[in-house]
């Protein structure tokens, strides 16, 4: 990937950003497809906390899909993060994980998806998340 592994994928008329925080490239490139070329949503991958924290300087998202396993904290860590910026503090968030990690993020009270999942799946909490 290029500029320190951020893609950012816009087209004219996009209905909401999401900013994906998933250090796999491989599934970062099929949501972003997905959430891209089907929903018409403006996706910005990214593929580290640190790199999301850098890139909520100057972008508001509308959601963030958060993968668990991150090389450089936690999913959750990042959320708590992210949420504690007043400016953040009410975007809503969808957990992803192939790790068995479910009973924390739903201590949480965070919507969580196991990896994999369908894009049926994945479409109910779009729906939910981003109305």
């Amino acid at each position: 990937m290029n500029d320190a592994d951020t893609v950012s994928k816009t087209i004219k008329n996009y209905q909401k950003t999401v900013i994906l925080i998933e250090d796999d490239p491989d599934i970062g490139g099929l949501l972003v497809e997905y959430l891209h070329e089907d929903r018409h949503h403006r996706v910005i991958l990214v593929p580290s906390a640190g790199k999301a924290l850098q890139v909520v300087q100057g972008i508001l998202p509308d959601l963030f899909v958060i993968d668990q396993l991150l090389p450089d904290m936690s999913g959750l860590e990042v959320y708590d993060l992210l949420h504690s910026r007043k400016n953040l503090a009410t975007i809503p968030v969808l957990m992803i994980s192939a790790g068995t990690f479910a009973h924390k993020i739903t201590d949480h009270r965070l919507p969580f998806l196991q990896k994999p999942f369908t894009l049926e799946e994945l479409d109910y909490f779009l729906e939910t998340l981003l109305p």
